[in-house]
């Protein structure tokens, strides 16, 4: 992982406690586990502002 993956997921994650954030190694995805939903984005922006319309 690298620091930038590493630093956006610990900005998500205190963005949106209790909420299940990762970056796929694979897919280079950026996920989340959200109120049941499991939400996809391109990048770290672009996935909290997924989160933030969502109701969690």
């Amino acid at each position: 992982m690298t620091e930038d993956v590493a630093l956006a997921l610990g900005a998500l994650r205190r963005a949106f406690p209790g909420v299940l954030i990762w970056h796929g190694k694979h897919t280079r995805r950026w996920w989340a586990m959200a109120g049941g939903r499991l939400i996809e984005a391109s990048d770290p922006r672009e996935l909290a502002g997924r989160l933030s319309g969502q109701r969690l």
